[in-house]
């Protein structure tokens, strides 16, 4: 008899194991590690967020990135965490869905994630405005495609312009960088921005010093050495002083023949 009851225990405890085998072991585990995988992730985007209905929109964001671009879920989960939090927490949801979308737009190539959220966060604290930060991560992303710099460099040769000419010009910072982007694999990117900030320090204007910059580079086209290039310009400048714009570049065209 106790034969019988310990035989029957067996066959109850062996079909309880094989039920679970089915529920989250063998083949079927991957259903379970997948469930905790998302529920950890939704239990950090919470963290940050104001609303649970907000959280639920960003894991949602984030498992598309993460099956689209072939990521580790917790590895897009901490860049968007870590990308919210410098715009703000949980009050700035919105603009770090849209932040998101522009650097996954930008994920290409040998660009990682992370690297781009470094960057765009960069950008950030460099800025009064997380609008302008956006237009700065559009434009170098634009530019950076035709130059042998890297983002990361490109990233800080922007800011090291717009800390030059006060986060209150990003306007100017952009025409600048674009202009010095554009010849980027002629000149490193210290020839450019040393050579800009000797033509801003010679001025009574950013706009001269920006005009005086596109004619040394024709300058620096024609000798083939910007600093050289930009030293002469400013010796022609001094000569005229900085209130003869005009005429200090008309006297630089006649002597460079450009």
């Amino acid at each position: 008899m106790k034969k019988l009851v310990l035989l029957a225990l067996l066959v109850s405890v062996t079909s309880s194991l094989a039920y679970a085998d089915n529920g989250c072991g063998g083949t079927q585990g991957v259903s379970c590690n997948s469930f905790y995988n998302r529920l950890d992730a939704f239990k950090v985007l919470s963290e940050i967020e104001n609303s649970k209905k907000d959280a639920e929109q960003n894991l949602a964001i984030v498992e598309a990135a993460q099956k689209r671009y072939n990521l580790n879920l917790r590895y897009v989960v901490d860049n968007f965490v870590q990308l919210q939090q410098a715009l703000g927490g949980g009050a700035g949801t919105k603009q770090t869905r849209s932040a998101f979308n522009l650097i996954l737009q930008a994920l290409h190539g040998s660009r990682t994630l992370d690297m781009l959220v470094t960057n765009y966060i960069e950008l950030v604290k460099a800025e009064n405005s997380k609008d302008n930060a956006a237009l700065n991560f559009i434009v170098v992303e634009n530019k950076v495609s035709s130059s042998s710099a890297s983002f990361s460099q490109a990233t800080q040769f922007f800011n090291s312009l717009l800390q030059l000419l006060g986060s209150n010009h990003s306007n100017y910072a952009r025409d600048v960088f674009s202009r010095a982007m554009f010849v980027s694999n002629t000149y490193s990117l210290t020839e450019l921005y040393n050579s800009f900030k000797l033509l801003l320090n010679a001025e009574n204007s950013i706009e001269n010093a920006i005009g005086n910059f596109d004619l040394v580079l024709r300058g620096a086209d024609r000798c083939g050495d910007l600093t050289k290039a930009t030293l002469d310009f400013l010796q022609v400048l001094q000569q005229y002083g900085d209130t003869q714009t005009k005429e200090a570049r008309n006297m630089f065209i006649r002597l460079y023949e450009i």
